[in-house]
């Protein structure tokens, strides 16, 4: 039970504002892996809508002068 518990108490979020940031001024996977210093794998699990360490959105917010909300949001 402790694990569907934790399961249901889990925020689902999503990055789809972040990645129209990064359409709209033309920011490749790889200069978000270089200037947030976060790997190319990590990249692909966002973009799989897959939750990533805080540390990562975090070094997002931090390269991009950027706040949490503009990275992430509650589905």
């Amino acid at each position: 039970w402790y694990n569907i518990l934790r399961r249901e108490m889990r925020m689902e979020i999503n990055y789809d504002k972040f990645f129209a940031y990064m359409f709209k001024n033309n920011i490749s996977n790889n200069e978000l892996a270089e200037k947030a210093g976060i790997s190319r794998n990590t990249i692909i699990k966002m973009r799989k809508g897959e939750p990533v360490h805080l540390s990562v959105i975090l070094a997002i917010c931090e390269a991009y002068n950027l706040p949490l909300s503009d990275v992430i949001q509650e589905k």
